[in-house]
Parts: structure tokens; C-alpha cells; sequence
């Protein structure tokens, strides 16, 4: 949104009010909480566990069950494979466009100022068609889960991320110029966030009412934390692949070449570096897949309890 607003030539310091904007939401929920009652099956769970010596929400007694001890991790392997996907490589695609559309200006001979504000435009507009393709992608995950099972649907948008994101890293900006981001980030953005879609669905019927939260919560935050990786991951293979191009590009220029021809080599390069690395990140989305043959599927089935 920051974006958006400096490159429509909003006020600089407009950004500063989104954050009073994003803070707002907290006190609706604040309101919620106070007159939301707990559920009736949750008081009754909390109930019979305490009569029977056991306790809501306890790790000890998550990870100390068998069964609930299986479902938490491969439950934290798969949702690892959906976030680390989105926060190490789907919103770096952002960067990608950005680097590709200055490419291109710096190239055309456009002006420094020029090139700053196309760069910001077309980040903004990658950004929101993403976040679009983002809201189809997870309401046709639900229906897909319902007629087909939660592992099925799973299975057939892992793939798709995977093959999706390769497909668009490598060729976004080739096929149609600038154009390309219009189509090729919902298509992603499609795919990166349905799964998101799957873990709220899934997740929950792996666990019994009264460790179903703590479950939830440890799949879904160790993802979250482990995804810290993943944007170091994509740097660092970045940086490898950009230090190989740059040498062969150097290998490479023409007698004669320009600085300003050499400087256009170089940023090449560097765009490229970047495809193959997302490209070879995307791998992780096969951990998702691999580890659905070990949960169970929950698709007409009683929520579990103990």
C-alpha cells in the first residue's frame, strides 16, 4: 500500500496513517472478545479433561499422545511447505517485477525519476493482482476439498505451486513485456494462498477439541518461524547464482562495449540469478506432498476426540 501511494503521487508521509488505518481492527476485536461466549462443546471438553486428570491446551499432553504427537508434526511439515513457499519466494516475485521493469526503463532511456516511479507503479499492481488471484485461489481450494477430500486438494495445488511458480518466475516479463505481471501474478497468487484456505479446514480435524487450538497453533507457527529461512535461503542462492552470471558476463562482453552496455549485461544477469533461484526454492512445495501419504484424510469423518 505504501507503494501504491507514492507511485500515484500520493504525500510521502500518507503511509504513516496506514498504520493508525492497520490498528484500527484491534479494537473490534477487542469488542468481540468481550461479548463472545465460549462454545458449549468446548466447556464440555474442558469438563470431562479436568475429571478425568487431563488439561486443555497442554503441550505436554499434545505431544505425550501418540496420535496427536503424529498429527502435530507432519501437520507442522505440511503447513511449513505452504508458508515457506509464500513468505520465502511468492512475495518475492514483487522484487523480480520491480527489477525487470527497471531493467527495461534504464534500457529505454528513461530518467532516474522516471525509472523509480514505473518500478514502484508496477510492484503496486503485482501486489494487488496477486492478492486477487489470492482470494479466487482459496475459495476454490474449499470446494475442491469438499468434493474431492482435504490430502486430494492439498496434493493437486502443491503441485501447482510448484509447477506455477517455476513457470512464472522464468518467464514473467518474456512473453508479453511488462504486460505479463497482469495475468501471471493472480495465476500464482491463485495457487501460493489456496492452500492457506486448506490449512484453516484441515488442520482442525486432526486434533481433539480440547488440544485442537494448541495443535492449530504449533503447525501453523512453526511454519511461520521456520519461513523466516526462507528468505535467506532465496538470497544466498540468489547471490551464488548472481556471482556465476556476473562472471560470465565478464567473460563474455564484446570488444568495444559501453559501460552503459556492460551495466545492462550485468542486470541480466542478476534478474536471471534471481529466476533460478526462486525456481530451485520452489522444491519445498514437494515436502507438502510427500508428507500427505502419512496423515489421514478427514473429509466425512467426526472431529476426533479422546
Amino acid at each position: 500500500m505504501t507503494i501504491a501511494l507514492t507511485a500515484i503521487g500520493g504525500h510521502p508521509d500518507y503511509w504513516k496513517w496506514l498504520f493508525v488505518i492497520g490498528a484500527l481492527p484491534a479494537f473490534l476485536v477487542a469488542t468481540i472478545q468481550l461479548r463472545m461466549k465460549e462454545p458449549e462443546s468446548w466447556l464440555q471438553s474442558r469438563d470431562k479433561a479436568r475429571s478425568e486428570g487431563k488439561r486443555s491446551g497442554s503441550y505436554r499432553d499434545l505431544f505425550g499422545h501418540g496420535l496427536w504427537r503424529r498429527h502435530a508434526l507432519l501437520g507442522m511439515v505440511l503447513s511449513c511447505a505452504g508458508v515457506i513457499g509464500l513468505w520465502g519466494i511468492g512475495v518475492f516475485s514483487s522484487d523480480l517485477v520491480g527489477d525487470i521493469i527497471a531493467h527495461n526503463l534504464t534500457d529505454s532511456g528513461s530518467t532516474p525519476e522516471a525509472v523509480t516511479k514505473g518500478k514502484q507503479l508496477w510492484m503496486s499492481l503485482n501486489l494487488l493482482a496477486f492478492n486477487l488471484g489470492a482470494f479466487a485461489g482459496m475459495l476454490t481450494f474449499t470446494r475442491v476439498a469438499v468434493a474431492l477430500g482435504r490430502k486430494r486438494a492439498f496434493s493437486m495445488f502443491f503441485w501447482g505451486c510448484l509447477v506455477v511458480t517455476v513457470f512464472v518466475f522464468q518467464m514473467i516479463g518474456k512473453v508479453g513485456g511488462r504486460w505479463d505481471i497482469l495475468w501471471m501474478a493472480p495465476l500464482m497468487g491463485f495457487f501460493h494462498l489456496s492452500v492457506f484456505a486448506g490449512f484453516s479446514i484441515y488442520l482442525p480435524e486432526l486434533f481433539p477439541t480440547r488440544l485442537r487450538a494448541t495443535g492449530i497453533s504449533f503447525c501453523y507457527n512453526v511454519g511461520r518461524y521456520l519461513a523466516a529461512l526462507g528468505p535467506f535461503t532465496l538470497g544466498a542462492l540468489a547471490a551464488g547464482f548472481g556471482k556465476k552470471a556476473q562472471e560470465a558476463v565478464m567473460a563474455s562482453v564484446p570488444s568495444g562495449a559501453t559501460e552503459a552496455m556492460i551495466q545492462s549485461m550485468k542486470a541480466a544477469a542478476k534478474i536471471d540469478a534471481f529466476r533460478d533461484a526462486a525456481s530451485w526454492m520452489s522444491l519445498i512445495f514437494l515436502l507438502g506432498i510427500l508428507v500427505l501419504p502419512f496423515l489421514p484424510e478427514t473429509k466425512g469423518q467426526p472431529l476426533p476426540e479422546d
